[in-house]
């Protein structure tokens, strides 16, 4: 009889590559990942949610400045995001400009957030035009706010506007100019005509 075959020898040489490889992607997605998730929504995001910016690589050379490296792959569009979180703190300290303040005025009306929205409007506005409990009034039953600035010009921010009710809705577009009041902006005088 013959004696048993010899079991067939196997290399680790392409084993151990796969491996490595394998470890490199998921570092390098892992770091890709955290560049992504650290850029502002707003630096991502246009009015239509698509991606604006192709993806941006940073490569670390020598020097005061990292250089930055485009992929040949626009980055695919990120997940709708709820509305950003508004503190009135970033009012207090007078960090908004016009068009973020308009931006605020309008992200709290459409979380019910009335007082807060009534906040951002000028001394004169709420003691000659409207009180807290009319502003809630007019807008209690509103299911939603949309707003999209178009153009600032000094302290006249365009936009449209959407308010949406149950059974209907009505589509704004004009402008709100804002004033300096004890050092922060705020909204004073407004001109809309509606649009359909």
């Amino acid at each position: 009889p013959a004696p048993p075959a010899a079991p067939p020898t196997m290399s680790w040489a392409p084993m151990a590559a796969a491996a490595v490889l394998v470890v490199v992607g998921v570092v390098a997605g892992a770091w890709i990942a955290g560049l992504h998730r650290d850029r502002a929504p707003e630096d991502r995001l246009r009015r239509d949610g698509v991606a604006q910016t192709p993806m941006v690589i940073m490569v670390q050379r020598p020097g005061p400045q990292p250089t930055p490296v485009v992929a040949a792959q626009t980055a695919p569009p990120p997940t709708p995001q709820p509305t950003p979180a508004v503190t009135q703190s970033a009012d207090a300290a007078g960090d908004r400009s016009p068009k973020e303040l308009v931006e605020a005025f309008y992200a709290y009306q459409n979380r019910g957030d009335w007082s807060d929205a009534y906040a951002l409007l000028s001394s004169r506005y709420q003691a000659q035009e409207e009180s807290l409990d009319k502003f809630v009034a007019e807008r209690r039953g509103t299911t939603a706010f949309t707003s999209e600035v178009t153009s600032v010009a000094g302290n006249r921010v365009y936009l449209t506007v959407r308010w949406a009710k149950v059974n209907s809705s009505m589509t704004l577009a004009g402008y709100w100019d804002l004033i300096r009041e004890n050092g922060h902006w705020k909204l004073d005088d407004w001109s809309f005509r509606s649009v359909q």
